[in-house]
């Protein structure tokens, strides 16, 4: 290393924990306090927004002071929001126009109120819990709330997923589709991403890129993991998201990254390709 670690970010949902849970691994916390009292900045860089972010970390401010949520709509440094954008609902009318069409697909967008399907069904995901996750049925109306996430679910066929998202880029070009995976697609305002606002961060600080080392699963971790040179791919990310990172750990189900951060944290260089 020719520059010392001074800012870490981590995506959350395959990265730092499996995908779901929203409570906080005990050794996450610990990872990142222990990334804090040896002066170097650890916060979550996410597809989430912001408030759900939160659980992932048991409200644990320390661990919520800085971070990059709703891939790159939100940043936050240090308990102060950088950046804070939503998506046009009239974008997302269009989008959902395409979605209409997709059979085996779901689409619907989050706010402050929970989750709303507009398109499809999730039945079979959710069943009896609708309730527990804030899910209501729009009829196929785009709410008028504020937003930052609208999200797309279909048969994961690779090939279908890009067909469908040069749809709905067609259809609704201020919004950047992104695949996360065959049959997921994640959105974020045309502009923002998170290789963006980890440049934002390191502006605010005046920090060199060499000084970031950034972790990820993803697809909608692939542009971020090849444009910071310290980037990590745990082992059971996605191949896009794999490619693009300069160095690769251990699974998440063996806490891989908090692993990574206590010996950055300590001193140490715990990576090789």
């Amino acid at each position: 290393m020719a520059h010392p670690v001074r800012l870490i970010l981590c995506d959350i949902d395959g990265t730092l924990q499996p995908a779901g849970p929203s409570s906080p691994s005990p050794r996450v916390v610990d990872a990142f306090h222990a990334a804090h009292a040896a002066g170097i900045r650890c916060g979550s860089v996410s597809g989430r927004d912001l408030a759900r972010i939160a659980p992932a970390f048991g409200d644990d401010e320390a661990c919520l002071a800085t971070a990059i949520g709703s891939n790159g709509m939100q940043v936050r440094l240090d308990g102060r929001l950088l950046r804070s954008e939503t998506l046009p609902l009239d974008a997302i009318r269009r989008a959902v126009e395409v979605m209409r069409h997709v059979p085996n697909s779901f689409s619907g967008v989050s706010s402050e109120h929970g989750y709303h399907l507009i398109t499809g069904s999730m039945e079979g995901l959710v069943g009896e819990r609708r309730a527990r996750f804030g899910i209501t049925e729009t009829g196929g109306v785009v709410p008028d709330v504020v937003t930052t996430k609208y999200n797309i679910f279909l048969t994961p066929d690779r090939d279908l997923t890009l067909e469908v998202a040069g749809r709905l880029r067609e259809a609704a070009p201020e919004i950047e589709f992104i695949i996360e995976r065959p049959g997921a697609i994640d959105t974020a305002l045309r502009g923002c991403s998170k290789a963006n606002a980890v440049q934002l961060i390191c502006d605010e600080l005046g920090l060199d890129l060499e000084e970031v080392v950034v972790f990820g699963d993803s697809g909608n971790d692939a542009e971020m993991l090849a444009y910071v040179p310290n980037s990590v791919a745990v082992a059971n990310a996605w191949p896009e998201a794999a490619e693009a990172a300069r160095w690769h750990i251990g699974p998440v189900t063996e806490d891989a990254v908090p692993a990574a951060i206590e010996e950055l944290a300590a001193g140490l260089w715990p990576f090789e390709r």
